[in-house]
């Protein structure tokens, strides 16, 4: 998640998810490779791990990808909000702001989101659940097997 301080309230709208993408991010005006791997990811924004390679606050970037657990691409412009660089978790890398992406293509990010979300989450521990016997299950259970197995004796019994 976010690595601001305490005092400075996280602007997200929503979660970013760890992930580990292969992309092409370039520079709108001349094409330059800005990095190759996005960090984490959410439907608005990205952290895209880069080399160091400078990048201007405001800049716009292109962008290609394919969302996790799936194989179709996506071609977005992205805006360049933050540079991390130092020690920071994800350093160096570039905070990038998605643009407005069709409908189709905002609905598989999403759900590629959350289907990777749940394939990370772990598994529910699941409690052994005893079941209660009622006097009136083992009645049922003795009435049946009468009733089920071959013919009768002439005293009601079962064979």
């Amino acid at each position: 998640m976010s690595e601001l301080p305490c005092a400075v309230p996280d602007r997200r709208r929503t979660p970013r998810r760890p992930v580990e993408v292969g992309c092409q991010a370039v520079t709108d005006y001349d094409f330059f490779l800005l990095g190759d791997e996005i960090v984490d990811l959410s439907t608005d924004g990205l952290l895209l791990r880069s080399d160091g390679t400078p990048a201007l606050l405001g800049e716009v970037v292109l962008l290609s990808f394919r969302p996790p657990k799936s194989d179709q691409w996506i071609d977005a412009e992205a805006t360049v909000v933050r540079l991390v660089t130092g020690q920071t978790t994800g350093a160096p890398g570039i905070g990038l702001r998605l643009g407005p992406l069709p409908p189709f293509e905002q609905g598989l990010l999403a759900a590629s989101l959350e289907l990777s979300e749940r394939e990370r989450a772990p598994a529910p521990t699941l409690v052994p659940v005893r079941r209660r016997h009622t006097p009136d299950d083992v009645v049922v259970r003795q009435v049946l097997a009468v009733g089920s197995r071959g013919s009768r004796r002439g005293d009601g019994m079962a064979r």
